[in-house]
């Protein structure tokens, strides 16, 4: 369980459990953006490690892509940006990846701050409202039995014991472009957001989910509580449930925002019209701002302007010696007050303006935000090949010799493209470091499996050891 620390003001909590599958193919997350508290569940789909792979490829793309947006960004860009590089970045890894092809994930993303919620998600995992213990507000499923349900062809209760209740008809991933639903909703003080996958709420009816999700304690207590709950059912009935991953989001005033005006046709072409007028207002206002300073360097080349003569000459002497060149500046009428240092592109020596050099020019901002994008780039490459080496661990057949063959291919097409990945970006320090994590690739023990076809505890001792070299190539 993990609790959601935040600096708006709002409280929640995080559990995900494996259920009775062989590995956790769910993944959760949540940052603090310029927008609000983003909290994201992903439910992952596909044979062998893709389902894993693609859930956590999600989650890390829609959290780092919104926490760095502009503060001015509508969140509802921002999420359907975040959202469709997640797709594209799934997509692409899928097709050039043999090991992962079919892997995809559902997503569901809540963003959070005092006017409202923006709400977006694609696939059955929910989001819900709830308000004293009543559902104010519940995501629509983009699945097979839900499209039945709108249809009136079966209820809500047969949907969930359906036998294709787990068919999507959306999903990030599959496909190269990707459909989300997107809701805006306000909030009253003590309203309850619940993100949740279909191992949460497709183990009890509805109105049980609701009616455990409305208990009055402690939000971890709770998240926790239910999770166990469900777990404990599912194992009593036979163990073959699902993953299952909830997130919990309390509220403790009312939204700014009291009401959202659902757009019509007619707004839009208002608005239209009203952006038009302005954008000709603006283009005449800087026609005529364009006109005055034509005519003020006129006017002040007729009748003020003075003899420049230019001379480029090489700096001597002191460290600064080596390929400088400056512009020295004679002007004749030269006093003391035209030279002035308060100018950020210049710097004055015995009255004359010398430009300042080049890397004192530089943008402190720009150069740190490509520094901490180059970073984050390293960071969530590490957590892929981490998860990778995870994959391999659980990879099992029917014997040893199909168990290693099947490993061997992972290693060569999935997990040494990542780590190649990472030699291109890491700092040429841990160059070296790459390449001995690709010389342990190569070591026997990377897929040493038993008799059974899986895979030993010294083969998991070496994994574990590459998998702490990996973690080192943080910059």
């Amino acid at each position: 369980m993990t609790t959601i620390a935040t600096k708006y003001p709002f409280v929640g909590s995080i559990d995900t459990r494996q259920g009775g599958r062989t590995e956790n193919q769910d993944n959760a997350g949540f940052v603090d953006t310029p927008l609000g508290l983003l909290v994201v569940v992903c439910d992952g789909m596909g044979g062998g490690p893709g389902g894993r792979t693609a859930s956590l490829m999600a989650v890390d793309t829609i959290l780092n892509v919104i926490s760095e947006v502009s503060e001015h960004t509508h969140r509802e860009d921002a999420m359907r940006f975040a959202i469709a590089k997640a797709n594209d970045i799934i997509y692409a890894k899928a097709q050039e990846t043999p090991e992962l092809r079919g892997m995809g994930t559902t997503v569901a993303a809540i963003l959070i701050n005092e006017d409202s919620a923006v709400i977006a998600h694609a696939g059955d995992t929910r989001i819900y409202q709830l308000r004293k213990g009543t559902i104010v507000f519940r995501s629509s499923d983009h699945s097979v039995v839900a499209n039945l349900v709108r249809q009136n062809k079966i209820t809500e209760e047969e949907a969930r014991n359906h036998p294709r209740s787990n068919v999507v008809t959306r999903a990030l991933g599959i496909r190269p472009s990707i459909e989300i639903e997107f809701d805006e909703v306000t909030f009253h003080r003590g309203d309850r957001f619940v993100l949740c996958s279909d191992g949460v709420w497709g183990m009890m009816p509805q109105r049980d989910l609701v009616k455990s999700l409305s208990q009055a304690m402690g939000i971890e207590e709770l998240t926790s509580s239910i999770t166990e709950e469900i777990d404990h059912t599912g194992q009593v009935n036979g163990g073959g449930h699902d993953n299952l991953t909830l997130a919990v989001i309390d509220t403790s005033f009312d939204s700014v925002l009291k009401k959202i005006k659902k757009k019509t046709l007619s707004d839009i072409t208002i608005n239209s019209n009203e952006k038009e007028t302005k954008n000709n207002h603006k283009a005449w206002n800087i026609f005529i701002l364009l006109l005055i300073i034509i005519v003020a360097i006129a006017i002040w080349l007729i009748f003020g302007h003075g003899n420049y003569e230019f001379k480029a000459e090489k700096v001597e002497g002191g460290k600064n010696t080596k390929g400088i060149t400056t512009t020295t500046v004679k002007y004749n009428a030269v006093r003391s007050s035209d030279c002035d240092s308060s100018n950020h592109y210049s710097v004055c020596q015995n009255n004359q303006v010398i430009p300042r050099q080049q890397n004192e020019m530089e943008n402190p901002f720009q150069d740190s935000t490509i520094i901490r994008g180059r970073k984050q780039e390293i960071t969530r490459q590490i957590k892929l090949v981490v998860n990778d080496l995870d994959n391999l661990k659980t990879i099992r057949e029917k014997n040893k010799k199909k168990a290693e063959d099947r490993k061997r291919s992972f290693v060569k097409n999935v997990i040494k493209p990542d780590v190649n990945q990472l030699r291109n970006k890491v700092v040429d320090e841990k160059k070296k470091d790459v390449k001995d994590i690709l010389n342990l690739l190569n070591d026997k023990r990377t897929v040493l499996s038993d008799k059974y076809g899986q895979t030993t505890n010294d083969s998991k001792k070496h994994i574990d050891n590459i998998k702490t070299k990996v973690r080192g190539l943080q910059n």
